[in-house]
């Protein structure tokens, strides 16, 4: 993943992971995953410590309980639930209420880096219907790069040892939030793995 370089990926299932040579990859990423067992729990403790990316995403298959369970001191906050945006006690009409939108951070992540304001005032369009709560006691060090207006964390990042986990708490298709239709979508995810990867981010500029 050096600067210019293409991005290869290599896509399987969540109980395929044990087939792979994690050393082969960059960054793993795991999109709403159900659960994991010990052993490849342990496989992506060991990838990250010596200097692997990991990103994690949230969705419906997500139980917390079991992910907290066996990579909870991987991810930069544990998870609690999830949770509709805007005013639950909207009704079925007012339906639009129930949403909230994506806001940087107070101070700026390295993954923003190369947004303009423009590019930062696009992201803050992004509508997001349900998100994941998290501990909100920031005792791992991680980092927020994404919140909602409300505060809370979308997109938090830490760093473990060699490797650096990434934490985003809505889904990475439209089933939760509308970002993957939104033109920074892909410049962002693009950061996020060169972060994640360790190295220089590409400009966001689309």
């Amino acid at each position: 993943l050096g600067q210019g370089a293409r991005i290869k990926l290599s896509i399987a299932e969540i109980d395929t992971i044990k087939r792979h040579d994690l050393k082969a990859y960059d960054v793993v990423v795991l999109a709403n995953p159900p659960s994991l067992d010990s052993r490849d729990a342990r496989s992506l403790e060991a990838f990250v410590r010596r200097g692997g990316g990991l990103l994690v995403t949230v969705g419906e298959q997500v139980q917390p309980t079991r992910i907290n369970h066996v990579i909870g001191g991987l991810l930069p906050r544990t998870l609690r639930s999830s949770r509709l945006a805007g005013d639950a006690a909207a009704s079925t009409e007012g339906r639009d209420r129930r949403v909230a939108y994506l806001a940087a951070s107070a101070d700026e992540h390295p993954i923003l880096n190369g947004f303009s304001h423009e590019d930062l005032a696009a992201l803050k369009q992004v509508r997001v219907n349900t998100y994941m709560l998290v501990d909100p006691a920031p005792t791992s060090g991680g980092k927020t790069a994404l919140s909602l207006d409300n505060g809370a964390p979308i997109l938090l990042t830490k760093s473990i040892d060699k490797g650096r986990v990434g934490l985003l708490t809505t889904s990475i298709d439209r089933d939760w939030t509308d970002l993957p239709i939104r033109v920074h979508f892909l410049p962002m995810l693009v950061q996020t793995i060169r972060y994640l990867a360790r190295t220089q981010t590409m400009n966001s500029s689309v």
